[in-house]
């Protein structure tokens, strides 16, 4: 009795470990099912459990695919997704423990998908970008900011390192990449608020590195003519601007009658979203410096992404706890809504969190 016993339980373990390898399997498959042609995509997410899953849209907004893992915590309103032609690639936001992946690669005419991990426990990535055929991302590490070649075959990774910093993220400035902080000392003595730009070549080695103690920089930035635009930290009538800087380290102004929470770049200028104490607005920004006004049917914008000829913007309605997908066409000073749709999705715990 007790060897048949025994035999129970062994199989018992058995059937659990088969089980358990096959969900693991099934949530790191190669292959999800290709996606070959789309006109923007959304990540819905269980910021608690395991729970995700990549929507596809066509150009009319209706939903042509959707992608389950069971991976929780896919991106966010900041750490965003990258898209280029061939790839997505999702980060993860260190809410739920995924194995250390950190990132999904999805090869969406194909569906293969990789999982990328993180090579040295640097955490939560806070931008994805890409230069010639390298991907690089940036992400805060203990008392400074770091900017790193992906090595998705887990060998050594390039970095560079800004210390005693907050908040950090990078992209391509023309031939160079550049890594963008705030608090930090200007001159190796105690940290200060202020805003620090630092330009590499594509090998990580440091070009130049430029400092300004008049305004602190906060959120995503975005590379527009041959500058990078950021958003001021700082309160009340001095958060109601922009700044840009360039490659030598001249920085601006740009003085605005809103308070700003999103910036795009797109064709037509430089597109900022933001509101006053009545109203939210989207604010273009011409080269001349020309401003034109358009009022913002969004009520809670959470992201907004140029794609292809057309702006989307996600919006997050509280009432009825709704998700609005909207695409509008910029064209000779005018904005135009071309479409909009409720994503009419609905998954136990997970909210719609990115689009791409």
């Amino acid at each position: 009795m007790a060897y048949q016993k025994k035999i129970g339980i062994c199989i018992l373990i058995a059937l659990t470990l088969l089980a358990a390898f096959r969900i693991y399997s099934r949530r790191l498959s190669d292959n999800i099912g290709a996606v070959p042609v789309y006109a923007v995509g959304a990540v819905s997410t269980n910021t608690q459990g395991r729970n995700s899953t990549v929507l596809f849209f066509d150009e009319n907004l209706d939903l042509i695919d959707k992608k389950e893992m069971n991976i929780g915590s896919l991106s966010s309103e900041y750490s965003v997704p990258f898209r280029n032609e061939e790839r997505v690639y999702i980060p993860t936001t260190g809410e739920v423990k995924n194995d250390d992946i950190i990132m999904v690669d999805i090869e969406t005419k194909s569906g293969d998908v990789k999982y990328y991990k993180d090579p040295k426990e640097i955490g939560v990535i806070d931008t994805l970008f890409q230069s010639g055929d390298k991907m690089y991302y940036t992400s805060n590490i203990n008392s400074g900011c770091s900017l790193r070649e992906m090595n998705f075959n887990g060998g050594e990774e390039k970095s560079a390192d800004i210390m005693n910093t907050l908040i950090g993220n990078g992209g391509r400035l023309g031939e160079e990449l550049f890594l963008i902080a705030h608090s930090t000392p200007a001159d190796g003595g105690p940290a200060k608020d202020g805003t620090t730009i630092v330009f590499y070549n594509d090998n990580l080695e440091k070009q130049r590195e430029f400092y300004t103690d008049k305004f602190v920089h906060r959120g995503p930035s975005i590379v527009h003519n041959d500058k990078v635009y950021f958003m001021s930290s700082n309160a009340e009538e001095e958060d109601k601007r922009i700044f840009s800087v360039d490659s030598q380290g001249n920085f601006e102004e740009i003085p605005l009658n809103c308070w700003v929470y999103r910036i795009e770049s797109t064709p037509e200028g430089l597109l900022a979203a933001g509101g006053d104490e009545k109203s939210g607005s989207f604010i273009l920004i011409k080269k001349d410096g020309e401003q034109i006004h358009y009022g913002m049917k969004e009520e809670s914008l959470l992201q907004m992404k140029w794609q292809g000829e057309f702006l989307y913007t996600l919006d997050r309605v509280e009432e009825g706890d709704k998700s609005i997908l909207r695409k509008y066409e910029l064209e000779k000073n005018e904005m135009k809504l071309v479409q909009e749709k409720e994503i009419e999705f609905n998954a136990p715990k997970e909210i719609i969190r990115s689009i791409f």
